[in-house]
């Protein structure tokens, strides 16, 4: 059995000691292996897992979907919070380049603030992937994503610096958790820059299964309602039946997929959510 639970998250829940805040982390336990997912925004995260008896000692792998502070944010403090927590972090293809917001002529940094090499001289692998890495019996790492659809695309004011150029980031560097399950694929998030059609279409392609549900973060909180009712009945034709979203997805997705899309499972995941997977 798999084991998923959301140590950060911006809404909190009825245990009122798990902090929150505008971030993401995720552990995910695979009989014996554990992955750690994102870190949030600070380190409000780790005191989140003692208060969840979740052990962040020994973990096998960490795995950053992005750049951007509210998935980095704690990665450091988690490093250094106990000798040798974790050996290895994966990132996406582009990872260490700056990130950026514009608005007009103002640049606001969005990404994290560590290097390679603050990870490195921490005693932590750092390991790159460019499609697909096997974690354990069932899980996996994907990056590498294509684009299938004209609908999701690069959002402008999103922007990466390469030298002294900035360029539209394309999120090349964003990695997804896949876990095998008995009714097929289950995909686990951050934020879905990418598009998270494009990611399911992506994985299904290359696993040679349906992915059949979608955890996490899917940036519908700035999206008209046309267009996250596309993007569901795009998911819904891609065999998507399990929705459970939160971070970045927005209040309104939730409304539809109650209204719209009942046939649907969808659970609305806070902080200190768990799901169970056979």
């Amino acid at each position: 059995m798999t084991e998923i639970t959301l140590l950060m998250d911006n809404t909190g829940c009825d245990h009122y000691e798990l902090a929150t805040e505008h971030g993401l982390s995720v552990l995910i336990e695979d009989n014996g292996y554990s992955l750690l997912f994102d870190a949030g925004s600070s380190d409000c995260f780790i005191a989140n897992a003692l208060l969840l008896q979740k052990n962040l000692q020994h973990i096998d792998t960490a795995v950053i979907s992005h750049n951007h502070y509210d998935h980095t944010g704690g990665f450091m403090a988690f490093v250094r919070q106990w000798k040798h927590p974790v050996r290895r972090v994966i990132v996406g293809r582009d990872f260490f380049l700056p990130r950026y917001e514009s608005v007009s002529y103002s640049y606001t940094y969005l990404g994290a603030s560590f290097t390679k090499k603050n990870i490195e001289d921490s005693g932590v692998e750092v390991a790159t992937c460019l499609s697909t890495l096997r974690l354990s019996d069932c899980c996996f790492v994907v990056s590498g994503y294509t684009r299938t659809n004209d609908i999701e695309h690069p959002v402008p004011n999103f922007l990466m610096r390469d030298h002294n150029t900035f360029r539209i980031d394309d999120f090349s560097d964003e990695c997804s958790i896949v876990i095998e399950a008995k009714d097929g694929l289950h995909l686990v998030v951050g934020c879905s820059h990418f598009g998270i059609l494009n990611m399911v279409r992506h994985v299904a392609s290359t696993f040679l299964k349906p992915v059949v549900a979608v955890y996490g973060g899917v940036h519908f909180m700035d999206s008209e309602q046309e267009y996250i009712i596309n993007i569901l009945q795009g998911l819904k034709k891609e065999n998507v039946v399990r929705f459970g979203l939160c971070h970045c997805s927005g209040a309104e997705v939730h409304e539809i997929l109650a209204r719209d899309f009942s046939e649907l499972e969808a659970a609305r995941l806070s902080v200190g959510s768990t799901i169970f997977i056979d």
